[in-house]
């Protein structure tokens, strides 16, 4: 036997009335209109920066933000900061004139030292903030406006933009990356040669560049006589080792060895 069709009412019917609907459909009920929603709370100002398709607008919250945290942490490194940075941190903004972003270029009157997270918001400021034209249509900012309205420099602003990769890559609260530490590819020979180079300043001897090389290729030569090869022509080649200006200048770094010139001035005049 076929089942039975699900009837439908043509009309709606009254609140509390008892059908035969849900008794052919497989129960009983009692039909009842749908609750009308309630309103909702009214919407609160979350003070965020205007947007448009998304983006940040010039003159949002975001921008005064920005521009607050570079303002403190000028004051906070010298008296005064940059003109204006007082009005700022008291909460008074200047605002932009009416005159073309390209027309002048900001120069810091000091030199400031920004950690990590004030790189990366500044970053995060020019490539999210958009600034909107007369005629409504938004455009992204430049750097020199950016960089006139955090006060920094210009081509600084640039370098943060194009080394984005390695400033996230720091440690929280750090104002510069540190290079990896690289192994030392001849430990004791650095030892030894350092051990005579104090031996050689000691008695007055004057140390040059060729002086260290020489007496290094001679270490290399005792500690890994197998990897020295004599020609007949006298002429010797070191094998897995270059002495190269690099470790040079690395060894001297690493046992602060300065060569000091000899002259016949003194560097402070007798009294």
């Amino acid at each position: 036997m076929p089942p039975v069709p699900a009837i439908r009412p043509s009309e709606p019917l009254e609140r509390g009335q008892t059908t035969i609907l849900s008794t052919l459909n497989g129960g009983i009920s009692i039909h009842r209109p749908a609750p009308t929603p309630r309103p909702g709370p009214a919407p609160k100002s979350t003070g965020q920066a205007n947007t448009v398709l998304g983006r940040r607008l010039a003159g949002g919250q975001n921008e005064k933000q920005v521009i607050e945290l570079f303002a403190t942490v000028r004051l906070a490194q010298t008296d005064d900061g940059e003109p204006g940075d007082v009005d700022i941190a008291n909460g008074r903004f200047e605002e932009d004139e009416e005159q073309e972003e390209d027309q002048y270029e900001y120069i810091p009157t000091k030199r400031y030292s920004y950690s990590r997270e004030h790189k990366l918001a500044a970053i995060d400021y020019f490539q999210t903030t958009w600034k909107e034209n007369k005629d409504g249509t938004p455009e992204r900012l430049s750097l020199r406006y950016a960089s006139r309205k955090l006060k920094i420099n210009r081509k600084q602003l640039r370098n943060w933009v194009s080394n984005k990769e390695k400033i996230q890559a720091q440690k929280r609260g750090t104002f510069r990356a540190c290079k990896e530490r690289t192994s030392i590819q001849e430990p004791e020979l650095e030892r030894i040669l350092n051990a005579r180079f104090e031996k050689a300043r000691e008695q007055g001897r004057k140390i040059s560049y060729k002086w260290m090389i020489r007496h290094a290729k001679k270490i290399y030569e005792e500690l890994h006589p197998a990897r020295v090869i004599v020609h007949e022509t006298g002429k010797r080649s070191y094998l897995g080792f270059r002495f190269s200006s690099g470790w040079y200048t690395g060894f001297r770094r690493r046992y602060s060895i300065s060569l000091r010139c000899s002259t016949k001035r003194a560097q402070k005049s007798p009294e």
